[in-house]
């Protein structure tokens, strides 16, 4: 069950790959709570549209679509990707399902950044709890969610394929960011790093969101307009090899739950300078080249003048890639979680 596949972002491409590496072992069936005939052709899938796309306000309306098809998930399994579709089906489904959370989006740091999350989390609070199993895609992620008391969580990291980019030269003293523009992306302190850097610096900007207008404004209130471009919203491969064409991937996130965006840059190539966070300390830790600095701007614009002199940043080999991000342990693990459930009947 998912909010939506269209436009497909970092949490309905992880969703695409796990339905992917899973459909041989199980019968799948995709609902889209809010989408179109562009939702139901993104997959090869059986998939069920419950009614047009839904934004804002409109996604109340998300409740009555679920009490209307509550008759069909009695007795079935099912996975809630994403808040969005976890709120109004907890709230509406029949007692007999076995509804298992799949969360992505309720750390604390970013809960603290949106007004939305924290409406978010408080539903959570109450309504978690009619799950069966609650799955979080990194440990910090997992551990903000036992402190909300909706233990216990099982940790289940991301599929994470990474399509072949042809080799492009890197421009040199060009950053980029991936990801939504939104508050929680806090895609400004990159904007205000690069006022730090010497002239010769670039910024390109991948991706849209409700920030876009104001983080232009701001380009031009720091006379960087003529250093920035915002390439907008583009589809994997296209988005994955800009980032391959760049020098440093800049990740300025309050809080990131999984880190797809600097993990795709790594397996490309490309280095990572990010905001101290917990999650990018987590995979530092693991090893992964990510270089943390304070979320300030003169502190991101010392590590990444210092980094320009390192070279490239290695890639982990394939083998490396699918032992940690590959199908076989995703598979292994959510077919533990879905055995457990069937279990407990």
């Amino acid at each position: 069950m998912v909010s939506h596949i269209v436009p497909t972002l970092g949490m309905e491409r992880v969703t695409i790959d796990l339905l992917e590496a899973v459909r041989g072992h199980m019968d799948v069936e995709l609902w889209v709570i809010g989408g179109s005939s562009r939702d139901e052709s993104a997959t090869p899938w059986p998939t069920k549209v419950l009614g047009p796309p839904l934004r804002g306000p409109a996604r109340l309306a998300t409740l009555w679509r679920m009490a209307k098809a509550r008759r069909s998930l009695q007795g079935r399994a099912v996975v809630l990707v994403g808040a969005w579709a976890a709120l109004p089906t907890l709230a509406t489904m029949p007692r007999s399902t076995r509804a298992i959370v799949w969360e992505h989006s309720l750390l604390r740091e970013n809960v603290a950044a949106s007004r939305t999350l924290r409406i978010i989390e408080g539903a959570a609070r109450l309504l978690y709890r009619r799950a069966r199993a609650i799955v979080a895609v990194s440990d910090p992620l997992a551990a903000d969610l036992t402190l909300l008391g909706l233990g216990p969580v099982r940790t289940v990291a991301n599929i994470v394929s990474v399509p072949e980019i042809d080799p492009l030269p890197r421009a040199p003293r060009t950053l980029c960011t991936l990801g939504t523009l939104n508050a929680v992306k806090n895609q400004g302190l990159a904007l205000r790093t690069l006022s730090e850097l010497p002239s010769d610096y670039r910024l390109l900007i991948i991706g849209d969101g409700p920030m876009r207008r104001a983080l232009q404004e701001q380009a031009c209130d720091l006379n960087l307009a003529t250093r920035v471009v915002f390439a907008g919203y583009r589809e994997r491969q296209e988005a994955l090899s800009l980032v391959a064409q760049c020098e440093i991937l800049l990740h300025t996130s309050y809080g990131e739950t999984f880190g797809l965006a600097f993990l795709e840059a790594l397996a490309v190539g490309t280095k990572v300078v990010a905001t101290d966070t917990r999650l990018a300390r987590h995979w530092a830790a693991k090893g992964f080249s990510v270089t943390t600095a304070q979320a300030e701007p003169l502190a991101l614009a010392s590590v990444i003048l210092e980094i320009e002199r390192e070279r490239e940043s290695e890639k982990l080999t394939p083998d490396e890639w699918s032992a940690w991000f590959g199908p076989e342990p995703a598979v292994e693990s959510w077919l533990s979680v879905v055995h457990e459930l069937h279990e407990r009947g």
